[in-house]
C-alpha cells in the first residue's frame, strides 16, 4: 500500500503536513486545532493529545492494544522492535492512518 508507506515515512521524518509544519513553511492558516481549539503544533497533538485521538486510543486499549499515547511518537517509532513483540504493529499503524485520514476528510468537505 504505497499511500501508507508514504504516510509512515512522513511520520518517521516529522514531515506530515500538520498545521505546525504548514505554518513553519509559511502557509497562513489558523494555528488552532479545529477539533479542540488548542494549539496544534505537531504530530503529538494530532495523534495523541487531541480529544478525538484520545477517544480512539481509549477504544484501542479496550481491545488490548498498548496505549502508545503515553510516550512520544518518535520514541515509539525508534523502539518499534520492543512493541513488535507486544502487539501487531499493523494494528497501531492502521489506527494512526485512520486518525490521519479522518481528520483530513473532515476538513475537505
Amino acid at each position: 500500500m504505497p499511500k501508507l508507506q508514504v504516510f509512515l515515512w512522513e511520520l518517521c521524518h516529522a514531515f506530515l503536513p500538520t498545521r505546525g509544519n504548514l505554518l513553519y513553511r509559511g502557509m497562513k492558516i489558523d494555528p488552532l486545532c479545529p477539533h479542540c481549539n488548542e494549539a496544534s503544533k505537531d504530530v503529538e497533538h494530532l495523534f495523541f493529545e487531541c480529544h478525538d485521538a484520545q477517544q480512539v486510543w481509549q477504544l484501542a486499549s479496550d481491545h488490548r492494544l498498548p496505549n502508545i499515547s503515553q510516550t512520544k511518537i518518535q520514541h515509539w517509532l525508534l523502539n518499534i522492535k520492543q512493541y513488535k513483540q507486544l502487539v501487531k504493529i499493523d494494528r497501531i499503524l492502521a489506527l494512526l492512518w485512520s486518525i490521519w485520514k479522518s481528520k483530513n476528510n473532515k476538513f475537505s468537505v
